[in-house]
C-alpha cells in the first residue's frame, strides 16, 4: 500500500470520530450602512450568512469601539446564502458620533463584522408663537409669546417680531425692537392691532431660526347705541364702525330665548372721505329684548367686529 493511500485512510478514520461541530462553519457577518438618521435614533444594517447552522445575530454600538451596548439577538436562519438584517437603534443623543459592529453566532463560532460609525445630526433649534387675542379688536394691544428652545435656544438671545400684513404681498418686516430671550428662551412682544397681519419670530443671531408664521386677525370695532320714541316701540339704532371701510353691513340682532341670535335690521355703514370710522343708522319696530350690532366684513383686511349688547325695555 502505497504511502498516500494509507494517509488518506487515515484522514477518513479521523473525521469519521470527529465531533460534528468540527464540521460546521461560522457564520459570515459583514456591517452594513445607516439609514434614518435623525437627532436621536439610526437604522443600522448589516449581512448575515449562516452557512447551514441556525444562527442568530445582533449588534454592538456606543460612543467608542468598546461599544459598550448591544441589540437584542435575532434568528437569522439555517441558511447557505447572505441574509439582509436591520434594526433601529433609540434613545442616541444628537450631535454625536457612534461605533457599531454585527455580531452573529451559531454552533461552530462567532463571527464579528467590521467597525462602522455614524454620527447622529443637531436636534433643532424651534421657536413657537402665539398670540392673543385672536381676533383682536381694531385699535386694542395683542400680545405675542413664544420660546425659542434647543441647542441654540435658551435665554440672552436677541429675537426680533416682523409682519407681512394683509394681503400678505409686502413682505415681512420687523415690528418695534428686539427683545432678549429669558433665562427659559421665553420672549414676548406688544403691538397695536390695525389691521390683519401675518406674524414670525426671527432669531437675530442666526436667520435660519424662525418660528412657523402666525395670522392675526384684527375684527372691525363697533360702537352700538338705541334711542327710544317716547310712547312707542320704535327704536333707532346707530353706531360706528372703526376703521372706515372696514365693513360691508351693520347686521342687528336680537337675542332669543335659546341664547342664540336673530337677525332684525341690516344698515348700511357710510362715512365721508378721510374719516377715521364709518356710521350706520336703523330705525325698527321692535319689542323688548337685548340687542347687537354685527359688523360684516369687507374683504379679507378685517374679520367680523361685534359690538357690545344693549337692553331694551319698553
Amino acid at each position: 500500500m502505497t504511502t498516500w493511500i494509507r494517509s488518506a485512510l487515515l484522514a477518513g478514520a479521523l473525521l469519521g470520530v470527529l465531533p460534528a461541530t468540527a464540521l460546521a462553519a461560522a457564520p459570515g457577518a459583514t456591517t452594513g450602512g445607516t439609514s434614518g438618521l435623525s437627532p436621536n435614533a439610526a437604522t443600522i444594517s448589516g449581512t448575515v450568512n449562516p452557512h447551514g447552522e441556525v444562527t442568530t445575530w445582533y449588534f454592538q454600538y456606543g460612543k467608542t469601539k468598546s461599544y459598550g451596548a448591544r441589540t437584542t439577538a435575532q434568528d437569522a436562519g439555517s441558511g447557505t446564502k447572505g441574509v439582509k438584517v436591520s434594526t433601529t437603534l433609540t434613545g442616541l443623543a444628537n450631535n454625536t458620533t457612534y461605533h457599531y459592529r454585527l455580531v452573529a453566532t451559531n454552533a461552530a463560532g462567532r463571527k464579528f463584522g467590521g467597525d462602522r460609525s455614524f454620527k447622529t445630526p443637531e436636534a433643532p433649534t424651534v421657536s413657537t408663537i402665539a398670540a392673543t387675542p385672536n381676533p383682536a379688536v381694531f385699535g386694542k394691544g395683542v400680545l405675542v409669546t413664544g420660546f425659542l428652545s434647543g441647542p441654540r435656544g435658551g435665554g440672552g438671545k436677541q429675537v426680533a417680531l416682523e409682519a407681512n400684513p394683509f394681503p400678505y404681498i409686502r413682505g415681512f418686516q420687523q415690528v418695534g425692537n428686539t427683545v432678549v430671550t429669558g433665562a427659559d428662551g421665553s420672549y414676548s412682544f406688544t403691538f397695536g392691532a390695525l389691521l390683519t397681519v401675518q406674524l414670525r419670530v426671527v432669531d437675530r443671531s442666526n436667520s435660519s431660526i424662525v418660528s412657523p408664521i402666525w395670522t392675526q386677525s384684527v375684527a372691525s370695532r363697533v360702537t352700538f347705541r338705541a334711542k327710544h320714541r317716547r310712547g312707542s316701540n320704535l327704536l333707532r339704532f346707530s353706531g360706528h364702525v372703526f376703521p372706515a371701510n372696514s365693513a360691508s353691513a351693520v347686521v342687528i340682532q336680537k337675542r332669543t330665548k335659546k341664547g342664540g341670535w336673530r337677525n332684525v335690521a341690516v344698515a348700511l355703514p357710510h362715512g365721508k372721505k378721510g374719516a377715521s370710522a364709518d356710521r350706520f343708522s336703523r330705525r325698527k319696530r321692535v319689542k323688548h329684548g337685548i340687542f347687537r350690532a354685527v359688523a360684516r366684513p369687507n374683504g379679507g383686511a378685517y374679520s367680523e367686529g361685534i359690538s357690545g349688547r344693549l337692553r331694551f325695555r319698553r
